[in-house]
């Protein structure tokens, strides 16, 4: 390692990226959550999100009802911590079998899961339904 890299490398945290993939759609099968590899985060920047790297998770997306905010095949980063509901931001759930990531929306007393893709329509928060954590970061490959 060079000595420079050193300084870069001590000013960063990783968080682990995990084998799944929430839905941005009907739901993906939870089979397993294999550790696959690392992404690292300045410390400053966690620190300036609150996000605790220890909590936190890095997971895929999959499906276009989150597009054009989540497109389908990008990384987004889950802070577990972050379970308290609250309208207008996006959580990765999970409903019985399946995770799926929507934004939380409020209609009177009722919680909906909205998608951001103008072609899906809301649907009513699921009884079942556990927050895993709120997405607080997102990258994608430019093609």
């Amino acid at each position: 390692m060079h000595p420079d890299d050193r300084a870069d490398w001590d000013e960063t945290r990783h968080v682990e990226v995990r084998e799944l993939s929430a839905a941005a759609g009907g739901g993906a099968v939870v089979d397993q959550e294999e550790v696959i590899g690392r992404v690292a985060f300045r410390r400053t920047w966690l620190a300036k999100h609150a996000v605790d790297p220890t909590q936190a998770v890095v997971i895929a997306v999959g499906g276009e009802s989150m597009e054009p905010t989540l497109p389908d095949g990008c990384s987004i980063l889950v802070d577990r911590r972050r379970t308290r509901r609250r309208a207008g931001h996006i959580y990765v759930l999970r409903t019985d079998d399946s995770l799926i990531v929507k934004r939380a929306g409020k209609e009177g007393e009722r919680w909906l899961l909205i998608s951001d893709h103008p072609s899906w329509d809301p649907a009513p928060w699921p009884r079942s339904a556990t927050i895993i954590g709120e997405v607080r970061w997102m990258a994608r490959t430019l093609e």
